[in-house]
């Protein structure tokens, strides 16, 4: 329910954003907010039951910050398509 909630909030976002700049979304709003919501959930998660955090919290927000700007492609280690 948390996600769903999330994923609904965050949809709506999405498809304000993409009417204010007057784009298509590529994905429907609803997936796109689905894969959103639970990789940045995941990421949270794979932190917080660490023993000890493997990193401080300033690094994994920079972390999700490249995931969310640069993608899942650049971060495994690939350089951007041309």
């Amino acid at each position: 329910m948390f996600m769903d909630t999330l994923a609904d909030a965050t949809a709506e976002e999405f498809r304000d954003r993409a009417e204010r700049n007057a784009v298509e979304p590529r994905i429907d709003p609803g997936l796109l907010a689905r894969v959103w919501v639970g990789e940045q959930i995941a990421v949270l998660r794979w932190w917080a039951e660490q023993e000890t955090p493997p990193m401080p919290a300033e690094d994994v927000v920079r972390m999700l910050l490249d995931l969310g700007l640069r993608g899942r492609y650049w971060a495994s280690g690939f350089d951007t398509p041309a």
